[in-house]
């Protein structure tokens, strides 16, 4: 029985990796590139995670929910740099979502390499009306943009490249 089955993201932002280094990847032995063994995860590593929560559900649950997912998330980036050799390397800080019935929040977890910190809520916007909605949507966007431009470029230069090397 896996013990942080109930502490699982409900939605993430993922990156899509060519299905040519996927094959690679699974020939080498190497079964996932993050924190999950959910088969359309393993291979489409984790830029942004979302909990959502019903109205009136406990949005400490959900915070706490996250952080574990998240703190998941960040060992297994660790292990992966363990195994290409660059421990040290600073893992980006992770953008987390919150979603409590129509409220969005962002928070953010920076791994320090001694520990991590939980960076405190923005509110995104609030999907009970079309302001909210526009600024919801424009946020999504921003961390779309975050994941190929920040996080892509990070993953692949200081994990995947790695990876691909060692198993070639």
């Amino acid at each position: 029985m896996d013990p942080f089955a109930s502490k699982k993201a409900d939605f993430a932002i993922t990156l899509k990796l060519d299905s040519e280094i996927v094959r690679h990847l699974a020939r080498s032995g190497i079964t996932s590139l993050g924190q999950s063994y959910y088969e359309p995860l393993r291979y489409s590593p984790i830029a942004v995670s979302i909990e959502t929560k019903t109205p009136g559900e406990g949005g400490d649950s959900a915070q706490l929910q996250l952080n574990t997912w998240a703190l998941a998330q960040i060992a297994k980036l660790r292990q992966l740099l363990n195994k290409t050799g660059n421990p040290s390397t600073k893992i980006p800080a992770l953008p987390l979502v919150v979603v409590q019935g129509n409220d969005w929040k962002f928070f953010y977890l920076e791994d320090t390499g001694t520990k991590a910190k939980l960076w405190s809520h923005i509110t995104l916007g609030d999907t009970g009306s079309v302001r909210g909605i526009y600024q919801v949507s424009t946020a999504l966007q921003q961390l779309i943009e975050w994941s190929e431009t920040i996080y892509r470029p990070w993953f692949e230069k200081d994990i995947l490249a790695p990876l691909l090397a060692a198993v070639t």
